[in-house]
């Protein structure tokens, strides 16, 4: 798991994933930057839009006009519409970095535009951060060895082979290609104190500082011609916009958010706009824009969601964002500035770091990022050994992975399956019961078994009354070293005597079913409860009733 514990604070801020809406959580740290491309044709203005024989001045209710066209702060885009199609794959390749697997490693990917031909972008390493894909698509750049100093590693994609081009003291991180794919800009402590910006040639060789600014430094990208990176500088001030002359060394600042975050900084292809992030105390990420004068500035997300890290498509007519959504799923989000339609890659996560364009798509695959989030079929004993609450020929069924112990659990059972008992009781929805009861919590096991013991001593009634005694006294048995004179004291409420129910869970006889309702969501990629497996699609978490009506008639 990647904790950067060396790093400064500020690497560490952009996102602490924590999937807080499930019990099971695990930590992942991640933090951005983008690169644009500038290999592209400018696009020409929508219908509607103003074009401007001088970009240097705006026409129309859309600032920055010219080439680049991005909605106004009166026309604030929200989330992704998931109807849509995401970019088309003849839009290039995309490199990001999300979570993998079941462990919540970060690691770097490739993709198609569209999401296809999804990639990690080495084998050697279970962990990577900030892939960013060279000018000429032969490259992909890279920080490695992330448990000791981390390190610049370029990967060649023709052998897959990488090759470190910083092996010093101190950590090297955040690498972003000129547009000329002669040079390497990176953030660094090689020589001590703040966190400061430089420049290498494409080979690791003649590294050099380009920025002091007092603080800590973190990447951006270079600006289309090459002559300037935008970067930004936390201070105790907050984290601010700057832009640096790489020839001689000549400073910018070009916005003030004190006490909060400007990052990320990315260069349109056109030159003309800088696309941002900006975080204001007790506010929530948005993505902003600014002319490369600081002039300009404009909220273009809906601030209701989380929204970080924007980079450019390779033409211009993209803006390539995440989205977070109910603090456990990162989206990677595309909004189509002529349209001011937001698309869904879909089945990936993370944060995006460069999308370059190319005349050949990466090949299908059968690789995953992560646990399949839809086609997901529960096992047929499994369910037959449920316990059920509605009609078996309800359209919608909702197999639910819980654990007894877990007070998400306890949160979903009393805040939102109220809401969808109408929808049980009419026909519409099946809920069954699956036990996963979790190694953090010690009872569980226990628990399962004196709910299923209550089923066999009196019925389907006795069972689902038994459920909710467990998660209502929740509090009174969890970390009790032995829970089950509670159990027994709660079966009076389900109609059962207490000692016959004592008897059963000591014999152990469902201990077998508790463990094959873990065993299938082992299988199926269950990491946390409650998970839910909505007819074949995966929703993680205590999710209120509005995250289930999308799969509702």
């Amino acid at each position: 798991m990647i904790r950067f514990t060396r790093l400064p604070v500020s690497l560490l801020l952009l996102l602490l994933v924590l999937f807080l809406s499930a019990c099971g959580t695990r930590e992942v740290y991640i933090v951005v930057t983008a690169t644009p491309d500038p290999n592209a044709t400018v696009p020409a203005a929508a219908p509607g839009e103003a074009e401007s024989e001088n970009p240097e001045e705006p026409t129309g209710p859309t600032a920055p006009t010219g080439a680049t066209s991005v909605p106004s702060a009166e026309t604030l885009v929200g989330g992704a519409d998931p109807t849509l199609e995401p970019p088309p794959v003849e839009m290039g390749r995309i490199a990001f970095m999300g979570p993998y697997g079941e462990g919540g490693q970060i690691r770097s990917f490739l993709m198609n535009a569209d999401g296809s031909g999804l990639r990690p972008v080495s084998e050697e390493f279970t962990e990577s951060l900030f892939p960013v894909i060279s000018p000429d698509g032969s490259q992909v750049l890279f920080a490695g060895n992330l448990n000791t100093d981390p390190d610049i590693f370029s990967m060649a994609m023709e052998t897959g082979k990488s090759v470190n081009l910083t092996n010093s003291p101190g950590y090297d991180i955040q690498p972003a290609w000129s547009p000329d794919g002669k040079f390497i800009a990176f953030t660094s402590e090689r020589e001590g104190g703040d966190v400061d910006l430089w420049v290498m040639e494409g080979d690791g060789n003649n590294p050099r500082r380009v920025a002091q600014t007092p603080g800590e430094d973190q990447l951006g990208s270079w600006s289309p011609d090459g002559e300037r990176i935008a970067y930004s500088n936390k201070d105790e001030l907050g984290e601010s916009l700057w832009v640096v002359d790489v020839a001689s060394g000549e400073t910018t600042r070009l916005t003030e958010n004190e006490s909060g975050t400007d990052s990320a900084p990315a260069w349109s292809p056109d030159g003309e706009t800088i696309a941002f992030y900006s975080l204001t105390t007790g506010g929530l990420p948005a993505i902003h824009t600014i002319r490369p004068d600081g002039s300009e500035r404009a909220q273009i997300t809906d601030s209701t969601l989380p929204t970080i890290a924007p980079i450019w498509s390779p033409d211009g007519e993209w803006l390539l964002y995440t989205t977070a959504v109910n603090g456990e799923r990162y989206d990677l989000t595309a909004l189509n500035l002529k349209t001011k339609q937001v698309h869904l890659i879909p089945e990936v996560q993370g944060v995006a770091t460069s999308w370059r364009a190319s005349s050949e798509p990466l090949p299908e695959s059968d690789f995953t990022q992560g646990p399949k989030m839809t086609g997901l079929e529960v096992d047929p004993t499994v369910l037959e050994n449920a316990y059920r609450r509605g009609s078996a020929d309800a359209p919608v069924t909702i197999v639910e992975f819980s654990d007894y112990q877990c007070p998400f659990c306890r949160q979903w059972v009393n805040n939102t399956l109220p809401e969808l008992e109408s929808r049980i009781e009419d026909g519409t929805v099946q809920l069954l019961y699956v036990d996963f009861p979790l190694s953090i919590h010690p009872q569980a096991p226990a628990a399962a078994e004196a709910a299923r013991c209550a089923g066999e001593l009196g019925g389907d009634e006795a069972y689902w009354a038994m459920h909710d005694a467990l998660f209502d006294s929740l509090d009174e048995w969890s970390g009790v070293a032995e829970p089950l004179p509670i159990f027994a004291q709660l079966a009076s409420t389900s109609g059962v005597d207490g000692k016959e129910l004592t008897a059963c869970v000591e014999s152990g006889r469902h201990s077998d079913e508790v463990q094959a309702g873990l065993n299938e969501g082992l299988r199926l990629g269950v990491s946390g409860t409650p998970t839910f497996i909505i007819n074949g699609s995966r929703l993680v978490g205590a999710q209120p009733f509005e995250a289930f009506q999308p799969f509702l008639p």
